[in-house]
């Protein structure tokens, strides 16, 4: 009931679903606890385009790619629409380094989830802090935090979105962040 971690168990169980990995009976027990971890992490909401909105937008898209027939599923399409709506194609409002990878990253896990990963990397808004991150990498091979951020600590999520960007935009300056992080 972590919407931090929630995806991370939507999205594998997806996988052995598909592969037919799971016997009937863990099947139903993973769409059990899919189901009581989207509960729990429903009760509130959030609103506006940031990291904790894009995070449960995430997590909606890995269950209805997961369980696009659960009863639940009409419910948790209306909440994903509507945090979609807040962040697919806007700005991050955060004003913090720690947030944007996680705002970026579950961007791209939202996409992913909803084969839409070539259609997120048209946006100018992600062009936009392709380049703009590559112009904040700092000498000692990082983004410099600035707002309540912590050094360092989102490295793998730039990792991630520099690796991602560097693909999508073939971009070999998003290429050398990614591997100026795995260097430092």
């Amino acid at each position: 009931p972590d919407f931090f971690t929630a995806m991370r168990f939507i999205r594998p169980y997806k996988i052995l679903k598909d592969k037919n990995y799971l016997s009937d009976e863990d099947d139903q027990l993973m769409q059990q606890t899919i189901k009581s971890g989207l509960d729990y992490i429903l009760q509130t909401q959030e609103w506006g385009p940031m990291n904790r909105s894009a995070l449960r937008m995430e997590t909606l898209a890995w269950a209805l790619a997961a369980l696009p027939h659960h009863p639940d599923a009409t419910k948790w399409a209306v909440l994903h629409n509507a945090l979609r709506q807040d962040n697919w194609g806007n700005w991050e409002i955060e004003d913090a380094t720690v947030y944007h990878p996680v705002w970026l990253y579950a961007l791209i896990g939202a996409a992913e989830a909803s084969c839409e990963l070539t259609a997120l990397f048209k946006l100018p808004e992600m062009y936009y802090y392709g380049q703009y991150f590559v112009n904040l990498m700092a000498p000692d091979g990082m983004i410099p935090d600035f707002g309540d951020a912590r050094y360092l600590e989102n490295w793998a999520r730039y990792l991630l979105w520099f690796e991602a960007a560097a693909k999508n935009y073939n971009s070999g300056e998003n290429k050398w962040a990614a591997e100026t992080i795995v260097n430092r």
